[in-house]
């Protein structure tokens, strides 16, 4: 949909969709301000004192009545005045298409079970920190969340154009990194599914041609058979599915106000009844609640009070259950009207989500999660309520105040609360989201590709501490859209908030800022947790925590710490400690284990190749080459490799210990002739269950097969085109057809030589 961002840095500009700030909520948590670096006693708090240890009984339910104001002062601090984004950019052809966008929002509460730890936190009279022993070491990856938590209990990492295979491969690294749930890109066939470039084209997926989950080549992402298989996978690792939905609108054509001809193809009623089907063309904004929910975003705005369109969308909500497929993500659900909008109310949302609810539940599967895009207002007056009674939203005015907070290390705008509606299960915040970081226009805060993913990280670490709400983070893209995208999700902060949000999963919270750190609070009793943020401090804070004495550990790497009388000296890593008791049902991680690295520039030679070896953290490292004896280095080596072969793949494989575990790593070089060497194109560590052949192509003219020179764990081609493709045969194929291509890649330009083969995005 139509961005809409805001900005800190500059005065309001010309409305596109008018924003302004949503009534501050009641605060629900204690939020309290010293200056001596204690925080106050139990009974300044707003933590609500329990004998009950963690235990397999159901949390309770939160209520819908908003939580007493603490008796502390909130400090002062200045809202953002947001900012309307200027006009998305057109594609670069015939036809002018605006780039949309798309918002985030909410998750509910839960009842579900919580962990139980094996016995009190045995009290300590003196505050220490220790390193685990060698026995008491355990590995992140056995962290196992409670059984039984839906997408409204735990985070959300969103794949961004990730394609379904590549999501399906890393679900072993998400639910290490504590992520509940995955959000995947809209997988309804897309207006030209041939793309590459996601700076440029990511939008194409938000201009759908039509109402069902797409079969072959309708989609770069992937197919309704790859969402099935990911479904299932994700359901055997305990992990949810979400499903970004595009129901405002269909792709546009010539001009913004009328359908894409090849909507034809796919919805031949929608295309041939625009009159009913289809608003006359309006702008968008916020001054009223026409402009609103009939306004063009960009694309030809859906009549979605219509029968017809609504049994459409209905239908493709009913084919992703199928699927397996476990909740919705609503694109520009602002722009859709709901039964309150007067004479623009439409049944849209009751008939839609309700029709897709009892499909799911008379299959015997969980009711789906619903949540919508809604930015910063409803506009026109309209109420949040009006969704919130069938739907959970987004707050990303609070997102972007603690990323700001963050960012300027103003720790008074991490103290906010919820500034939309005061049911935290209604919420789900983000730092940023793949708008403000595709964005292209605007400033400050709506271009969020300018703040460095540690602020991104930290931001992720304050707002998934937080009671109620859940946290969506996003992967940064990178690459050709299908490419899994950035990896920081991994990072030990980020794992050890998700295990702690899940572990504290309805418990109260106390916020406090004290010596430059953002501190919350969860729990009681003997079931407390801490989580904190170092955002103007020292890497190591002298503290007095609201946490019964006893044994804790640090999740973000470890550590040890015994709590005396609430003091407690906190080692910082990662800007973050996140402590739960030691006997919390978490397998924390057992410290910070060896880290290798490899560098190489000609991983294919014909002479001899020189490969640069370096480990951190490591008491002990040896590197062997293939057939050779292991050699011992410490914190570096240099090795020259050669062979006598013509052709040939060598693996260095590195090993490193310390006293938390060790680390093991193979890089593969490849031996070659000269001849080879001048070929074209490269292709290296490709898997025995691949068999390229290229299509190569000058630009105008007819194309050719190119026939690959096939050596040990390498593909060389040889030709003179500047266009090509990777095509993938059955292994053994000698004639290339396009009748028995099983994948193939984009088309591409010869630019890099060597290409590693698992790095290209196969449709």
């Amino acid at each position: 949909m139509k961005r809409i961002v805001p900005s800190f840095l500059l005065a309001l500009a010309t409305m596109v969709l008018a924003s302004c700030g949503g009534s501050p909520s009641s605060i629900s948590s204690s939020i309290e301000e010293t200056s001596e670096g204690t925080l106050p006693s139990k009974e300044e708090t707003s933590i609500v004192e329990s004998s009950s240890e963690f235990s397999s009984e159901p949390a309770p339910e939160p209520s819908s009545e908003p939580e007493p104001e603490p008796s502390s002062e909130l400090e002062p601090s200045s809202e953002p005045e947001p900012e309307p984004s200027s006009e998305p950019e057109p594609e670069p052809s015939s036809e002018p298409e605006p780039e949309p966008s798309s918002e985030i929002s909410s998750q509910e509460p839960s009842s579900e079970p919580k962990p139980e730890p094996s016995s009190e936190p045995e009290p300590s009279s003196e505050p220490s920190s220790e390193q685990p022993s060698s026995s008491s070491k355990t590995s992140s990856s056995q962290f196992t969340p409670p059984a039984g938590l839906g997408v409204a209990d735990g985070p959300i990492l969103h794949c961004f154009n990730w394609s379904l295979n590549n999501i399906k491969a890393k679900l072993p690294e998400i639910k290490e990194a504590g992520f509940r749930s995955v959000q995947v890109s809209p997988m309804q066939p897309q207006k030209d599914p041939y793309v590459g470039d996601w700076k440029n084209e990511w939008w194409k997926l938000y201009q759908p041609l039509g109402f069902h989950v797409a079969v072959n080549n309708e989609n770069v992402l992937g197919t309704k058979s790859d969402l099935t298989a990911l479904c299932k996978a994700a359901k055997d690792e305990g992990i949810k599915v979400v499903m970004d939905v595009v129901a405002n609108h269909l792709a546009n054509g010539n001009n913004r106000g009328e359908l894409n001809y090849n909507v034809s193809q796919h919805e031949s009623y929608i295309y041939n009844n625009q009159g009913q089907t289809i608003h006359e063309y309006t702008d968008c904004n916020d001054s009223n609640t026409r402009n609103v929910v009939w306004g063009n975003i960009g694309m030809p705005d859906l009549n979605t009070s219509n029968k017809k369109v609504q049994e459409r969308v209905i239908s493709l909500l009913k084919e992703y259950v199928d699927c397996g497929v476990d909740g919705f993500r609503f694109d520009a659900a602002k722009h859709i009207e709901t039964p309150e909008d007067g004479d623009y109310a439409s049944d849209f949302w009751p008939s839609v989500l309700g029709a897709t609810t009892d499909y799911a539940t008379g299959k015997g599967k969980e009711a789906p999660y619903y949540y919508g895009e809604i930015l910063y207002t409803c506009g026109g007056g309209r109420s949040w309520e009006a969704y919130t009674k069938m739907m959970s939203i987004c707050d990303n005015d609070q997102g972007s105040a603690m990323l700001e907070a963050v960012v300027t290390k103003n720790l008074g705008g991490l103290s906010q609360d919820y500034q939309t509606v005061n049911d935290g299960s209604k919420l789900v915040l983000w730092a940023e989201s793949h708008d403000t970081y595709s964005n292209n226009d605007g400033s400050g805060y709506s271009l969020t590709k300018n703040f460095s993913e540690a602020d991104m990280n930290k931001t992720y670490v304050v707002q998934t501490s937080r009671k109620g709400a859940s946290s969506l983070y996003l992967s940064r893209p990178n690459g050709t859209i299908g490419s899994v995208g950035s990896t920081a999700f991994e990072s030990d902060s980020v794992r050890a908030i998700n295990q702690f949000h899940t572990l504290f999963v309805g418990k109260d919270e106390a916020i406090y800022k004290t010596d430059g750190a953002f501190i919350n609070v969860r729990g009681s009793g003997t079931e407390c947790g801490a989580a904190i943020v170092g955002i103007n401090s020292a890497s190591t804070l002298n503290l007095k925590l609201n946490l019964a004495d006893g044994k804790y550990v640090d999740l973000v790497n470890g550590t040890r710490y015994t709590v005396s009388g609430g003091n407690v000296s906190v080692t910082l890593h990662e800007s973050c400690a996140i402590l739960v008791p030691a006997n919390a049902s978490i397998n924390p991680p057992s410290g910070d284990g060896p880290a290798i690295t490899f560098n190489c520039d000609k991983p294919v030679f014909a002479d001899s190749t020189k490969l640069s070896i370096t480990v951190e953290n490591a008491d002990s490292a040896t590197y062997k080459v293939d057939g050779k004896p292991s050699v011992s280095f410490s914190d570096s080596a240099e090795v020259n490799v050669t062979s006598s072969s013509a052709s040939a793949r060598i693996g260095i494989t590195v090993e490193a210990t310390n006293e938390f575990g060790s680390s093991s790593k193979t890089f593969y070089v490849y031996k070659t002739s000269a001849e080879t060497l001048q070929s074209t194109i490269i292709l290296i560590n490709v898997p025995e269950t691949a068999y390229p052949f290229i299509w190569a192509w000058p630009t105008g003219k007819d194309g050719a097969w190119i026939t690959p020179k096939r050596e040990t764990g390498l593909f060389a081609f040889t030709f003179s085109d500047v266009n090509y493709l990777v095509a993938n045969f059955p292994v053994g194929t000698t004639t290339p057809d396009w009748g028995t291509k099983i994948s193939q890649t984009t088309d591409r330009k010869v630019g890099e030589q060597i290409i590693d083969y698992p790095t290209l995005r196969l449709q």
